[in-house]
C-alpha cells in the first residue's frame, strides 16, 4: 500500500510541475475574452436524437469534435475504439471504449462550443456516470480508496491562457466534479467551490463483474453459400450488447442478440476464412475474444434454368406414350399436367447428366403460355410454312422472359406435329423444342443436348455429323454392339451422354440385372436405372466426349444468360452511378483477369480512364459527356472512316461513351472488346437517342427495361437501325474477392436483347435472338471491384483513382476531391454531396 501511495504522491507532483511549465509564447490580444468570441462565434450542433448506437454516426460525430481521424466507413475498428475512448476521457466518463449509457448520454447531450457535457452526470469513483455508478472489472480493490489519505488542500488560481489550456475535473468537498474546458470555465467553477484536483468523497463500493464468453474457444466452422455464423453466448452484469473489429468485421454483422452473420453468402472459392474480435460488453465492463470462422468446400453443381412454354389451344392434342397403371396417357395435355411433369424431368434429366458424370445441372422453371403467338402465325406452323421452333426463336414475349429470369434454354412443347429440333449453343440463339417431356423419352434430353452444343453421332445412319479434328463434342454409337448414347439416333439407347470412362450395359446385362431385382426398365426408381457404373460396353471414345465439352464450357454456360432478382423483394440501400463511373478527367482504375474461360488467353490486364468530355444536347435534353476507356482522353466517335485510326479510340481494347442527365447514366456508343452482338458483328455502336441504362439510385430488387434503336457506326453506306430492349436489375449483394481487398458488393447486371424475324422483321425463316451484356459489382464507397465483359470474363479490381490526382484511393484522403475528407464523407465518391443523414446511399439533398 505503501507503494501506491507514494506513486499517488509523485503523479500529483508532476502535475503540479506540468501546469508551472506550460508554454506561454503564443500572443493573446488582452482586449478580446478568446472565450467568450470563440463561443460567441460558434453554431452549435444537435446530436440529442442522434442514433450513437449506429457505428457510422459515432465515426461522424468523433470527427467532428476532434477525437476521430479514421475513416468514415461503418466499421468498429482498432481506431474508432481509442477514439471512443479519447472522448470518455475528455469529459470525464468512465474509459472503457463502449457506447453505453453514460457514454451514449454524453454524446448526445455534448455541447461543440463549450466542449461540456450538457447532463446531469452522477459523481462515482473517480469518473462520472450517467444514473448509476460502475467499475472497471477487477480495476480497483473495494477498500483501495478507504485506505488512500486524500488531498484537501484547496488549490490557487493559476496564471491562464486559452490557448495552452488542458481541459481538466475539478471536485467540490462533496465529490461533485466538473470539468473545465477554458480559463473562464476554470475561474466559474473555483469561485463555485470546485476547488479539489482528486475526488475528497469515498467512492461506493462494488463487486467485479462476472462477463464472460462462453463459447468461440475454437474456429467455428459453417457452409459456403450461407450467412448464418454463430450466436455469442455470454453472462454478465445487467445488459449485454455486441460489437465486431478487426481483420473482415466489415464483412460480418452482429445484431443485439449476439446472431453474428455474413453479410453475403459464404463463398470458399473465394475466400475460406474470416477472422474479428468479438466484444461483449455489460453494466461493469467488456470482454473479448477471438472469432474465427473456416468456410468448407461443398459439392457445388453449376445449375443452369430452363423454362417449357405450351400453345394452350394446340396442347389438348398432344400425342405423347408416358405409363401411368399400365396405359399410354398424354400427361401434358393440361398446364396443370405439365407442371406436373417438370419435378420428374428435372429429377431424369439431372439423372442423365450425373450419369454421364457431368456435374451441370437443370432448374426447370413453371411453365408459362405462348400468349403472343398469332393465329396468322399458328396457322404458318399448321401449313408447315415455317416450323414452331423458327416463330419460337423470335418471338420477343420468349426472349425478355428469358432476360428477365436469367434462362439459359427456352424449350417449346411441340404440339402441333410432333417434332423435335433445336439450334445448337452455346449462344444465346439455342433453342429448343421437343413433343413432350423426358419421362416419355420424347427427345427432350437430345434436343437440349443440342442447345449445350452437342452434334449427332458421326457413324450413325442418318443425319451423321461430320466429324472435325480435335473436337469431341459428339454422341457416340457403337455399330458392333449397337448401343448408341444420348446424341445418337441407332442402337439400343444408352440413358447418357457420350463419355469413354463411364458403361453402357448390353440387353442381356441388363436382363440379368432385372432379374436380380437390381435394374428397373420403367424409370420408376432412379436408384435402379442406368448409370454409368455397370455394364461392359465403353459409353465415348477420344473423339466422342460430350462430358469433357460440356465440363469444359461451365462458366459459359452460367454467365452466358445472367441470373437475376425479377420480381423478387426490393431493398432499401441504394447504389448510386457515381459508384459506376468517377466523373473526373484522368480517373482510373486497373484489373486484372486470371479465369479460364474456353479460348481466352490468361492472365491479362486493363486499366480503365474515364474522359469527361463536353456537355451535349440532343432533343432538348443536355447531358454530361463521360466515357469510359481503356485509353486515356479516349474518342471512340467513328465518324469519318478515313479518319479513325488518327483517333485516340482506335487503339483502345475497349470503350463505353456514356450520356448522363440529373444521373441517370444512359448508353450512347459501345465499342466492347469483341463484338456488340445485338448489332450484327459490329464493335462500333451508336445510339441515335441515348439509350438508359442504370437510374441514378436503384436498390437492389428494382429494375428498368428500355426500347432503344442502334446502328452500326462503322459503315461506310448510311447506318441501319436495329431494335434492341435494355434490361437492367440490381441484383444482389455478393462476397467479392479482389488483389484490392474483400467486398461485399451489389451485383448489377445491363443486358441488351434483339430478337426478330430476319432484318425486315418479317422473314420467319431467319429468327434473331441476340444478347450482350455488361455486369457490374459495385461497392458505394470503392466503386467498381469487379466487372464482367461480353465474353464472360470477371476482371478484378488491383488500383482505384476516382479523382484522378495520382493517388490511389486507399492513400487519397479525399477520394472525389470535393474539400471533404472520406472520413467525413459519407459521400466519398460523390464530389456534389457530402452528408446521408439516413445512411441509405442517397445524397441528403437528393431526398
Amino acid at each position: 500500500m505503501g507503494g501506491f501511495k507514494k506513486i499517488f504522491i509523485f503523479s500529483l507532483f508532476a502535475f503540479s510541475l506540468l501546469i508551472l511549465f506550460i508554454p506561454l509564447d503564443l500572443p493573446v490580444d488582452e482586449n478580446v475574452n478568446s472565450e467568450n468570441s470563440e463561443v460567441q462565434h460558434c453554431i452549435q450542433k444537435e446530436y440529442k436524437n442522434t442514433d450513437f448506437l449506429v457505428v457510422r454516426n459515432i465515426q461522424k460525430f468523433l470527427y467532428g469534435e476532434d477525437f476521430f481521424d479514421g475513416k468514415i466507413n461503418g466499421y468498429f475498428d482498432e481506431n474508432l475504439l481509442n477514439s471512443i475512448k479519447k472522448f470518455q476521457e475528455f469529459v470525464g466518463i468512465r474509459i472503457d471504449g463502449v457506447i453505453g449509457p453514460s457514454t451514449h448520454k454524453a454524446m448526445t447531450a455534448y455541447n461543440n462550443c463549450t466542449q461540456a457535457v450538457e447532463a446531469n452526470l452522477k459523481q462515482c469513483s473517480g469518473y462520472l456516470a450517467y444514473r448509476e455508478c460502475t467499475f472497471f472489472v477487477g480495476a480497483i480493490n473495494n477498500n483501495l480508496f478507504e485506505q488512500l489519505p486524500i488531498p484537501t488542500t484547496t488549490i490557487p488560481e493559476p496564471v491562464c491562457d486559452d490557448i495552452t489550456f488542458k481541459p481538466y475535473t475539478l471536485y467540490t468537498s462533496s465529490g461533485k466534479a466538473n470539468t473545465v474546458m477554458s480559463c473562464r470555465n476554470e475561474s466559474d467553477a473555483l469561485s463555485e467551490g470546485y476547488t479539489y484536483y482528486a475526488n475528497p468523497a469515498s467512492p461506493p463500493s462494488s463487486s467485479n463483474s462476472t462477463l464472460t464468453i462462453s463459447n468461440l474457444n475454437g474456429t467455428v466452422s459453417i457452409n459456403e453459400n450461407q450467412k448464418s455464423v454463430v450466436t455469442i453466448t455470454a453472462s454478465g452484469t445487467g445488459g449485454l450488447s455486441y460489437s465486431l473489429s478487426g481483420t473482415d468485421a466489415h464483412l460480418m454483422s452482429v445484431n443485439s442478440s449476439g446472431v453474428v452473420t455474413l453479410n453475403s453468402n459464404a463463398d470458399y472459392e473465394q475466400k475460406t476464412s474470416y477472422t474479428a474480435t468479438a466484444t461483449v460488453t455489460d453494466s461493469v465492463g467488456s470482454s473479448s475474444k477471438t472469432l474465427s470462422v473456416s468456410v468448407a468446400d461443398i459439392t457445388e453443381y453449376p445449375t443452369i434454368n430452363i423454362r417449357s412454354w405450351y400453345d394452350d389451344v394446340t396442347l389438348p392434342n398432344c400425342n405423347d406414350n408416358i405409363v401411368v397403371d399400365n396405359s399410354l396417357i398424354c400427361g401434358i395435355r393440361t398446364p396443370t399436367l405439365l407442371a406436373a411433369e417438370m419435378d420428374t424431368t428435372e429429377l431424369w434429366q439431372n439423372h442423365k447428366l450425373s450419369s454421364s458424370d457431368i456435374s451441370l445441372r437443370v432448374n426447370l422453371l413453371t411453365p408459362s403460355e405462348w400468349t403472343s403467338l398469332t393465329s396468322t402465325e399458328s396457322n404458318y406452323i399448321t401449313a408447315e410454312t415455317y416450323s414452331s421452333l423458327q416463330i419460337f426463336t423470335g418471338s420477343e414475349q420468349i426472349n425478355k422472359d428469358r432476360v428477365r429470369y436469367g434462362i439459359h434454354v427456352q424449350h417449346l412443347v411441340e404440339s402441333w406435329d410432333g417434332s423435335c429440333s433445336a439450334y445448337v449453343g452455346i449462344n444465346p440463339k439455342n433453342h429448343m423444342r421437343s413433343r413432350g417431356v423426358i419421362k416419355s423419352n420424347a427427345c427432350y434430353a437430345h434436343e437440349l443436348g443440342h442447345s449445350l452444343g452437342l452434334l449427332h453421332a458421326v457413324n450413325q445412319a442418318s443425319n451423321a455429323s461430320t466429324y472435325t479434328s480435335g473436337t469431341y463434342y459428339y454422341g457416340y454409337y457403337d455399330s458392333t454392339n449397337n448401343i448408341g448414347t444420348t446424341m445418337s439416333y441407332d442402337g439400343l439407347a444408352c440413358f447418357m451422354y457420350s463419355n469413354p470412362d463411364r458403361l453402357c450395359p448390353t440387353q442381356a446385362e441388363r436382363d440379368a440385372r432385372e432379374e436380380a431385382g437390381l435394374y428397373d426398365p420403367t424409370m420408376t426408381d432412379p436408384n435402379k436405372f442406368l448409370d454409368g457404373t455397370w455394364g461392359s460396353i465403353p459409353a465415348g471414345s477420344s473423339q466422342a466426349d460430350s462430358s469433357r465439352y460440356i465440363e469444359e464450357n461451365l462458366v459459359l454456360y452460367e454467365r452466358m444468360i445472367p441470373k437475376t432478382n425479377y420480381g423478387e423483394n426490393i431493398g432499401s440501400e441504394y447504389v448510386s452511378t457515381l459508384s459506376l463511373f468517377p466523373q473526373f478527367d484522368g480517373a482510373s482504375a486497373s484489373y486484372s483477369y486470371s479465369e479460364n474461360v474456353p479460348e481466352l488467353s490468361t492472365p491479362d490486364t486493363l486499366t480503365m480512364y474515364t474522359t469527361m468530355g463536353s456537355d451535349v444536347t440532343e432533343n432538348s435534353v443536355t447531358y454530361k459527356n463521360l466515357s469510359w476507356c481503356s485509353v486515356q482522353n479516349c474518342d471512340i466517335i467513328y465518324g469519318n472512316p478515313f479518319l479513325w485510326e488518327s483517333k485516340t479510340g482506335y487503339n483502345a481494347r475497349v470503350g463505353y461513351q456514356f450520356y448522363l442527365n440529373q444521373g441517370n447514366l444512359s448508353l450512347k456508343r459501345a465499342k466492347p472488346i469483341y463484338e456488340f452482338i445485338t448489332n450484327p458483328v459490329s464493335n462500333h455502336i451508336n445510339y441515335p437517342t441515348p439509350c438508359l441504362q442504370v437510374n441514378k439510385y436503384m436498390t437492389v430488387g428494382q429494375y428498368i427495361e428500355t426500347d432503344c434503336i442502334n446502328n452500326r457506326e462503322d459503315d461506310f453506306s448510311t447506318p441501319t437501325d436495329y431494335d434492341n430492349w435494355n434490361f437492367t436489375n440490381v441484383v444482389s449483394k455478393e462476397l467479392v474477392v479482389t488483389p484490392y481487398g474483400s467486398f461485399d458488393a451489389y451485383k448489377i447486371i445491363t443486358s441488351h436483347k434483339r430478337s426478330s424475324y430476319g432484318t425486315s422483321g418479317n422473314d420467319y425463316s431467319f429468327p434473331i435472338a441476340t444478347h450482350n451484356k455488361l455486369i457490374f459489382w459495385v461497392v458505394p464507397d470503392v466503386g467498381i471491384v469487379m466487372f464482367e465483359d461480353e465474353q464472360h470474363r470477371r476482371w478484378k479490381l488491383t488500383a482505384m483513382d476516382t479523382d484522378g490526382d495520382g493517388t490511389d484511393n486507399k492513400t487519397d484522403t479525399d477520394d472525389d476531391n470535393d474539400g471533404v475528407l472520406d472520413t467525413a464523407d459519407a459521400l466519398p465518391l460523390d464530389p456534389n454531396s457530402s452528408t446521408d443523414n439516413n445512411n441509405d446511399g442517397r445524397a441528403d439533398e437528393d431526398e
